[in-house]
């Protein structure tokens, strides 16, 4: 008797639950972890039937045979799972060992052990999570790189295409059999570029002009352009943060985010629904991050948009951000909106999380860091006729076919124009006629000596020139993290003459 007492002593100190039932199945012995583990009273268990106390998400029949196999096979181990809710303690994960224990003191017992794993399994689906997270990541940062270099070599053909069918149609006019002809070119050219464009906002490579804004204001000036985009058939809520704190972000860049995401949101629901978009201040702990990769610990701006329209997949939801991926028909979407949204959110350092349930809706969430700083007031732009001239100005392009349309659409303007090749051609120009130069319109990237190291050069130099960069994707050359560089004056390509003149016009009257 005093060894058996030994050996109960000897269960306490075991961390797991143990159970030892007696060949009937009747509890006989059972440890202070199980007791604790279960939050149960050891008056109410000895001398019960294991199969009286027995947790309902265990079947009852499949016990039995395992115990009976037991008896069969001594040196055998059963071992399975289940969830158990506890009070105070919520669900549970647990792991049942039962095994037949033949002893001096125990013939023909059941021995079981009960073990929790519940943190060893949130830890598990953490580590799942986090590795789904990371390969998702990894997909769209390849797809991005190789978005952004096809965009960089598109720009440019957009570009000249653009240019010389504007230049065409000027020269023909509106009235010449070509002219329908013409203009189709330049639509399908503008087409593309807006393409391009969207792979470079997917790509993060796009130049963004950030400044300390409210999202409750972009969002209401927003919703005005897309009340008829939407609809009839969509009901439309607006559930703005009173307090929402500051955000610092390009307002063009959030507005082009809002619309994607809505649009993307009515053509969910082809039958009508609801459209809700919220704002609220959330703070991000330790413990949200552990799961979540591209989170950081501190103070966000929530935007929530949510639909009550068909809902996605799982395997949809995992593809939704890829370029040119749709779910539409042909021909009824580019597949690029969400790609967009993607690319724009990650350059403001913020992130997205989806949840959708098919025929239920969908709703995105995101998350852009805070700032401590009051919004700017809104600042109205007004539209501008284009303007020409008769100043002079060097063109600096390694590219002959572009360099050709950019001289031949300053020179319709009335510019007078000295071109270049590249910047050690231009700096040769500029020593011989420096003086009589009143622009200077450089691509970045070219050979021997690059549109940045013209521009510096001519610093150094305190030569006080307009400079204007032409650029597509140009790899933090005249910005930093493609947030754009003070006193620095870009035209992304590809661009419209029309474009180009009025930045040109901007320039020169502008005062040094």
């Amino acid at each position: 008797m005093k060894e058996k007492n030994i050996l109960r002593d000897i269960f306490d100190t075991i961390e797991d639950g143990v159970l030892i039932l007696d060949d009937k199945y009747i509890i006989e012995l059972v440890n202070q972890s199980f007791l604790d583990l279960f939050k149960i009273d050891k008056l109410s268990l000895i001398g019960k039937s294991f199969f009286e106390i027995l947790d309902k998400s265990l079947d009852k029949i499949e016990i039995r045979n395992i115990f009976k196999n037991l008896k069969l096979k001594s040196d055998k181990i059963s071992k399975f799972k289940f969830q158990k809710s506890i009070p105070s303690f919520g669900e549970r994960v647990i792991v049942l060992n039962a095994r037949n224990l033949s002893s001096e003191f125990f013939p023909s017992h059941i021995f079981l052990v009960f073990q929790d794993i519940t943190e060893s399994e949130h830890h598990k689906i953490r580590i799942q999570q986090i590795e789904k997270q990371l390969i998702t990541a990894q997909r769209l940062e390849s797809i991005a790189l190789l978005s952004s270099g096809i965009a960089h070599d598109l720009n440019n053909i957009f570009g000249i295409i653009l240019g010389f069918s504007d230049l065409s149609m000027k020269t023909i006019g509106m009235n010449h059999p070509l002219s329908e002809n013409l203009l189709r070119i330049s639509d399908s050219a503008v087409k593309g570029a807006q393409i391009t464009r969207q792979l470079l906002a997917f790509s993060r490579k796009q130049l963004i002009s950030p400044q300390d804004v409210n999202l409750n204001e972009i969002i209401q000036e927003t919703l005005k352009l897309l009340i008829k985009t939407l609809g009839e058939h969509i009901e439309l809520k607006f559930i703005p943060e009173k307090n929402l704190r500051t955000v610092y972000a390009d307002p063009i860049q959030i507005e082009q985010v809002l619309m994607n995401l809505c649009i993307n949101a009515r053509d969910a629901m082809p039958d009508g629904g609801q459209l809700i978009i919220e704002t609220s201040n959330i703070t991000l702990e330790q413990e949200y991050v552990d799961t979540h990769i591209s989170a950081k610990v501190g103070e966000y701006t929530l935007l929530t948009v949510t639909d009550t329209g068909e809902g996605m997949s799982e395997e949809v939801k995992n593809k939704i951000f890829e370029p040119f991926f749709t779910t539409k028909e042909s021909g009824q979407g580019t597949g690029l909106g969400l790609s967009v949204v993607h690319g724009i959110v990650y350059q403001h350092n913020g992130f997205i999380n989806v949840y959708s349930e098919v025929g239920k809706g969908t709703s995105f969430k995101i998350y852009f860091p805070s700032v401590k700083r009051p919004a700017v007031k809104k600042v109205e732009f007004r539209k501008e006729e284009v303007v020409g001239g008769n100043e002079k100005i060097l063109l600096v392009e390694d590219e002959k076919g572009l360099r050709e349309m950019l001289k031949a659409t300053l020179e319709n303007y009335g510019y007078f124009v000295m071109s270049a090749e590249n910047g050690e051609e231009a700096l040769k120009i500029i020593s011989e006629c420096g003086d009589k130069i009143d622009l200077i319109i450089s691509d970045v990237v070219m050979p021997k000596m690059s549109g940045k190291q013209l521009y510096e050069k001519l610093k150094e130099s305190s030569y006080k020139k307009p400079f204007l960069f032409i650029s597509g994707y140009t790899q933090n050359v005249i910005h930093h993290n493609f947030i754009l560089d003070p006193g620095i004056d870009v035209l992304m390509k590809p661009f419209t003459p029309a474009e180009l003149g009025k930045q040109v016009r901007s320039l020169l009257d502008r005062k040094i």
